[in-house]
């Protein structure tokens, strides 16, 4: 069956070949991490992540295809190391005669294989979304929605559906200064069933998988949380290669509490280690982006972050629960830096080829222990447009 798909889907594509373009990158970025696992006792380790990246496009539709492969290998803790496969389409079609009124839509399969040891991290991953840009005498404005379904295949407990859905009013002015408002819905629930007690095996602190320790979620309740989002920027344009923008976002929970909580083993799943949906939100941001001659690019960006945990409590030291129940929170400062240089090639069997590199701080204080952890990352890639 899947090869008759296969053949079925190589025909219908075979007459648009001439009226198409095919495209190849591969790269490969190297992380110096301080702290791998974002943990209090911290352990320094190299990431590689070589990728491979093929796009398929039909000239003048909008329409394109892609597929995206990932190798992350870890120098010192090579049993953690994965594949990520990523597969999806993108479509966009105009609205009228503005080049700014369109509509878009789009879809992914996602795919991530760890080894045994750490095969409880597999997924599999259908993400689908839609949205609307309308352009107006008064003002741009953008809405949209979009899916998705995560399966944890061996750790079923935390597959999850996921809707978010969003609306945006961006207005400009002759001075160059543009203004965004956005409002935003999402949900989240898990497959879980009632009195569920889930065992997962981790490695506090530094992430080794020692059999010592152990954590338990007792669920009593189907999981299902819902937030709002608020965001507003101002951004401006300093020059014709230099633009700043600030930006305000509040993440309000509209539930009272969740049972679901994150988990201390930190191992390149954010979404485990630290889900949106497990906390409310003020955060502040701002970032200056500079465009130099023969395609230089510097982007510099700094956060501060306050979140307060819904119902997670916090540890008091590295084993034992807070003792009155005090809710987790954390105070995060981040900064972000990077600078990267392009070189057009356009030769028949290259494109072009980039240069980056970049430095990321964070600074997590928390009242939970495990939490309670700061982390330097140097990283520096190089990708190659075929």
């Amino acid at each position: 069956m899947r090869k008759l798909i296969y053949r079925i889907c190589l025909i219908g594509l075979i007459p648009n070949l001439v009226i198409s373009q095919i495209n190849f990158n591969v790269s490969y970025n190297g992380y110096s991490n301080d702290n791998l696992f974002r943990s209090p006792e911290p352990i320094q380790d190299f990431l590689s992540d070589i990728h491979f990246g093929t796009n398929y496009k039909i000239n003048d539709s909008g329409f394109s295809l892609y597929n995206n492969f990932d190798v992350l290998t870890y120098n010192n803790n090579a049993d953690r190391n994965f594949l990520i496969n990523n597969l999806g389409f993108n479509n966009q079609k105009s609205l009228g005669e503005s080049q700014f009124s369109n509509l878009n839509l789009g879809g992914s399969w996602n795919l991530r294989v760890n080894q045994d040891d750490y095969d409880y991290y597999n997924y599999s991953q259908l993400y689908g979304y839609t949205n609307v840009q309308l352009f107006t005498n008064f003002f741009l404005i953008k809405g949209g929605y979009n899916y998705r379904w995560r399966n944890y295949s061996n750790w079923s407990d935390l597959s999850n559906h996921l809707h978010n859905a969003f609306l945006q009013i961006n207005k400009s002015f002759p001075t160059r200064t543009t203004i965004i408002l956005e409002t935003g819905f999402g949900n989240k629930s898990f497959i879980g069933k009632d009195s569920i007690t889930t065992t997962v095996k981790t490695g506090r602190g530094n992430g080794q998988m020692s059999g010592t320790a152990e954590i338990t979620n007792e669920i009593e309740k189907a999981l299902n949380t819902s937030q709002i989002n608020l965001l507003a920027r101002l951004t401006q344009s300093l020059s014709n290669k230099i633009g700043l923008y600030i930006q305000y976002r509040k993440q309000i929970s509209i539930d009272d509490q969740t049972n679901y909580q994150n988990f201390d083993d930190y191992y390149q799943d954010d979404e485990l280690f630290d889900d949106p949906f497990t906390y409310e939100i003020d955060s502040y941001s701002g970032q200056l982006t500079v465009m130099l001659q023969k395609l230089y690019k510097i982007v510099i960006n700094g956060n501060y972050s306050d979140k307060r945990y819904i119902s997670e409590i916090a540890f008091i030291d590295e084993s034992n629960l807070s003792n009155i129940n005090e809710l987790r929170k954390d105070a995060q400062t981040s900064f972000y830096s990077t600078i990267s240089k392009t070189f057009i090639i356009n030769k028949d069997w290259i494109n072009s080829i980039k240069f980056d590199i970049s430095y990321v701080y964070t600074n997590n204080k928390s009242n939970s222990y495990w939490y309670d952890y700061k982390n330097s990352i140097f990283s520096g890639g190089i990708q190659i447009n075929f």
